[in-house]
């Protein structure tokens, strides 16, 4: 594997679990939402 595949590659592999972490965290917060709701009621 050369230098440029491999930055590449981890520059990749970075920015989709940016991503992922991005659109994840609205659903973490309704998922506390909801069990704290659940848990106080």
């Amino acid at each position: 594997m050369t230098t440029d595949v491999f930055i590449v590659s981890a520059f990749t592999g970075y920015f989709v679990k940016l991503i992922i972490a991005i659109l994840l965290t609205p659903l973490i917060y309704l998922g506390h939402y909801l069990i704290g709701k659940y848990i106080n009621s």
